[in-house]
C-alpha cells in the first residue's frame, strides 16, 4: 500500500481495500488466451479491468449469477455451463465469501481452465459482513492454500493486502463514511503503522484487508 497512491484514490471515493486490490493487481503479470471471469460484470465494467494486465479484453468471457451484469454466461459458478480445459486464465474477484461451497468453485474453474492455466483469485479478511444475496466466509492465508491445493492447483503467491493495524481499522469505520472523509486518519494511521511494523516486521501479514492469490492448474 502506497501512500500517494492510496490518497489518489480516497479522493475519488474509494475504500481502502478497493485502493489495496487495484493497485496490487499491476504486480500480476499480463494474462493472455482465454479468459474466464467468475462472478465479473460488464454493465457496469469492473473497475479491476483497469488494473489488471489482459492482453486482450476481447477474449473475457464474464460469468455471473444475475442476467442483469452483461455476463456473456448466467450461471453458477459451481456448475459452469462449459467444456472442460476451455479457458487459458480465469480471475475471480470478491466472489468465493459469498459461495457456500467454495470448494465446488475451484474444483469447476479447475476443470475448465487449462494445466498450467492460471488463476488469479481476491478475498477480503478484514470487511464487514456484506450479502450478495449471501456472506459465508472469510479466508486466512493458511486456509486458502488448503482450498487451492485440493482443487489442483499450486500457488504460486499470496499477496496481502493492507499495510497494518490501524490502516485496518480505519478500514472498518470508513464503511460508515465517503473515502475522502478518511483522508486525515488515513495519513496518521499510515505513519504510525509504518512506524510499528518497523519495529516488529512479523506483524505485517496479520493485519490483511484481503489477498490476492496467483496459482496455476496442475
Amino acid at each position: 500500500m502506497r501512500f500517494a497512491e492510496t490518497v489518489q484514490d480516497l479522493l475519488k471515493g474509494s475504500s481502502l481495500t478497493r485502493s489495496a486490490f487495484n493497485r496490487t493487481l499491476p504486480r500480476i503479470s499480463a494474462l493472455s488466451g482465454r479468459i474466464l471471469d467468475v462472478g465479473g460484470t460488464r454493465v457496469p465494467m469492473a473497475s479491476y479491468y483497469r488494473y489488471l494486465a489482459i492482453d486482450d479484453v476481447r477474449m473475457v468471457e464474464v460469468l455471473n449469477i444475475v442476467d442483469s451484469v452483461g455476463a456473456d454466461i448466467v450461471a453458477d459458478a459451481a456448475t459452469i455451463p462449459c467444456e472442460t480445459a476451455r479457458y487459458d486464465a480465469a480471475i475471480c474477484f470478491n466472489v468465493l465469501e459469498h459461495v457456500a461451497r467454495p470448494q465446488h468453485v475451484l474444483s469447476e474453474v479447475r476443470r475448465v481452465i487449462k494445466t498450467d492455466g492460471r488463476f488469479i483469485l481476491m478475498v477480503p479478511f478484514l470487511h464487514r459482513v456484506h450479502g450478495d444475496p449471501d456472506d459465508y466466509f472469510r479466508y486466512t492465508e493458511s486456509g486458502l492454500r488448503v482450498l487451492f491445493t485440493d482443487a489442483g492447483f499450486s500457488i504460486r503467491s499470496i499477496l496481502v493486502l493492507g499495510k497494518g493495524p490501524l490502516t485496518a481499522a480505519l478500514a472498518q469505520w470508513q464503511t460508515l463514511v465517503p473515502g475522502w472523509m478518511s483522508l486525515p486518519f488515513f495519513a496518521i494511521c499510515y505513519a504510525l503503522d509504518g512506524w510499528y511494523i518497523r519495529l516488529r516486521p512479523k506483524q505485517a501479514q496479520n493485519w490483511p484487508l484481503g489477498y490476492l492469490v496467483e496459482a496455476r492448474a496442475i
